[in-house]
């Protein structure tokens, strides 16, 4: 039988860099406001047996915000980006492993 699985809403804050204690093996799925568009979020994939509440199976995560036109450096990888009025914000995260 597969494994079920659960989508959580993590807040994150407009700066540069921040990193963030994930379960292990999850998958970032989408990136955009929250519903009162006053924050952005990460909505993040991640099976049942992945207790969020278990800290030995967090692993740290480093996401990377951008503005449109600012520089971005190579070692990142893209998620997504999103419009927050007159903001374009673009997500990246570098790879820890």
């Amino acid at each position: 039988m597969p494994l079920e699985r659960k989508i959580h809403k993590y807040p994150l804050d407009i700066v540069g860099i921040q990193t963030l204690k994930l379960p292990a093996g999850s998958i970032v799925r989408g990136f955009d406001t929250s519903p009162d568009k006053l924050n952005l979020c990460i909505w993040v994939d991640h099976y049942l047996d992945s207790d969020p509440m278990k800290s030995d199976r967090m692993v740290p995560r480093e996401f990377h915000i951008y503005g449109t036109g600012h520089t971005i450096p190579s070692n990142l990888n893209f998620h997504d980006m999103t419009i927050q009025g007159d903001y374009v914000w673009h997500l990246f995260e570098r790879d820890l492993s």
